[in-house]
């Protein structure tokens, strides 16, 4: 089974070079990194963490359904991020005949992937809704001002590099 990271990292797999990867052969290779029980006996999160990361990505997916109504959300499916222990989430976007894949984590608002020729609007849509979760979801909790200000510089680094990514 491969994993997640070292697909992302381009490491340890048969796949071509990540310039030649399109979403089929990226789906395909995620398919491999479906979140499974073996992945959950070799995990550190408890089993409340996993609910948690499940449910919030789920209650995500629904978002996304509502809001992003000029795509259709064709897959979704959970993943193991083995380096980061971390439930994330793929799901496939098409248009026509364009597709597009997004993988969100659930410990974080952290998009881990997208691929290389994503639709600008659809990452920024996507993007946004992001943020607008985390930020309705912090307003519900007792936080530092310290936190939020770590949360906001994660995100800033997280779209940061995923932009410098498509722009590659």
């Amino acid at each position: 089974m491969e994993s997640f990271d070292d697909f992302i990292k381009n490491k340890n797999h048969s796949l071509p070079e990540k310039e030649d990867l399109n979403v089929e052969v990226v789906l395909e290779a995620m398919r491999r990194c479906t979140l499974s029980e073996n992945h959950l006996e070799k995990t550190n999160l408890s089993k409340t963490e996993i609910e948690i990361s499940r449910k919030n990505l789920l209650s995500f997916q629904k978002i996304l359904e509502i809001e992003i109504s000029d795509w259709a959300l064709d897959e979704s499916f959970f993943i193991y991020n083995d380096e980061d222990d971390a439930i994330c989430r793929l799901f496939l976007f098409s248009r026509g005949l364009t597709k597009n894949i997004f993988i969100i984590g659930a410990s974080r608002p952290l998009i881990k992937f997208v691929n290389r020729d994503i639709d600008t609007y659809l990452f920024f849509e996507i993007s946004n809704l992001l943020l607008d979760n985390l930020i309705n979801t912090i307003s519900k909790m007792e936080v530092k001002p310290s936190f939020l200000s770590r949360v906001g510089g994660r995100i800033k680094r997280a779209v940061s590099r995923t932009i410098e990514y498509i722009q590659k």
